[in-house]
């Protein structure tokens, strides 16, 4: 094949500058956002690309800007809405569980250990002790408190 030929060839073959400039950006990207490269390392050879390929001074530096930036917004973007999902999700298991009718606490009573847990807390004479006690212990606290008075 003589050398005429070849160029033909090659020069049909060969992929138009802009085409390859957003290819090489999109897999750069993909590069970068594995951790694979650092992003400087990513985009310095797209802009010598666009300058030694003659797109700057066809389309201008701020557009070559345009399309090297692309696929690392779409990549930023995506990663900012599976945060807001994840975020979304983590918010609604930690939402309480809203029930139609509140439990009823007709058939409640302080059990027999509680109520023996909160003598030896007494015993122990610490005011602070007994209020975080008390605290952990909101449903018994009535009950708990009409028993003491009734002893004392």
């Amino acid at each position: 094949m003589n050398a005429a030929v070849r160029a033909l060839i090659v020069e049909a073959v060969t992929a138009p500058p802009m085409l390859v400039l957003e290819l090489r950006a999109e897999q750069r990207a993909y590069l970068w956002w594995n951790y694979q490269i650092e992003i400087d390392e990513a985009v310095e050879p797209l802009q010598t690309f666009a300058e030694q390929s003659g797109l700057i001074d066809q389309h201008g530096q701020d557009h070559i800007q345009e399309i090297i930036a692309a696929p690392f917004a779409r990549l930023r973007a995506r990663a900012a809405a599976e945060e807001d999902s994840r975020a979304l999700l983590w918010a609604e298991r930690q939402a309480p569980t809203i029930r139609a009718e509140p439990p009823s606490q007709r058939g409640y009573s302080t059990p027999k250990s509680t109520v023996d847990a909160f003598w030896y807390v007494l015993q122990q004479d610490d005011a602070d002790l007994l209020g975080k006690w008390l605290d952990d212990h909101p449903r018994d606290s009535a009950f708990l408190h009409d028993i003491w008075k009734k002893k004392c």
